[in-house]
């Protein structure tokens, strides 16, 4: 996930820095949909292609609702300001969207474990953390952002805490995990 997240960066600096920018320049439905079709075409070790149609396209959708082309620019450089731009797009762009990769890693991770002896528990696993991880996400993630500034993979940031953890033990067990 770190990867695909340093792609995503890599794609937004790459399709939108070559164009100049206002104070607050919004971004057009054209350049999404430019990093949509890019998104969609990148392989993804965790989810299947149709889940990361859906990823791409809530990324998008938040992209076009909540950055700005100075934003992405930012994004660029190699200072604060550059990490602040990436800090916001985390909260306001992936947040929002993270219950994609969290899904497939659930699934991937149950379907894995030699302790769940009924398999047919990780769909309903699955789904459980998919929407826990919707309902919470987008309010959790600047807390981890701001205990740890430096995260790089907020999928595995958010997975890593002791509530998600904790919750995902719960609906493991509520599941039929045994």
């Amino acid at each position: 996930m770190k990867l695909r997240l340093a792609l995503i960066a890599l794609l937004l600096a790459v399709m939108f820095s070559a164009q100049t920018a206002t104070a607050a320049t919004p971004l057009t439905g054209a350049q999404t949909e430019r990093y949509l079709v890019s998104c969609v075409s990148q392989p993804s070790r965790t989810m299947d292609s149709t889940t990361l149609k859906s990823f791409c396209e809530c990324t998008a959708l938040q992209m076009q609702k909540n950055m700005t082309m100075e934003d992405l620019i930012a994004q660029g450089g190699n200072d604060q300001a550059a990490r602040n731009a990436l800090n916001k797009t985390l909260t306001q762009v992936y947040a929002p969207c993270i219950q994609f990769p969290v899904q497939a890693l659930v699934m991937k991770r149950c379907l894995a474990d030699a302790t769940i002896t009924k398999k047919s528990a990780c769909s309903c696993a699955a789904k459980e953390m998919t929407n826990y991880t919707a309902r919470e996400a987008v309010t959790k993630l600047p807390g981890i952002l701001a205990s740890n500034p430096n995260v790089t993979d907020p999928t595995e940031a958010f997975m890593g805490t002791k509530e998600f953890e904790a919750t995902q033990e719960q609906i493991a067990d509520s599941c039929g995990r045994r």
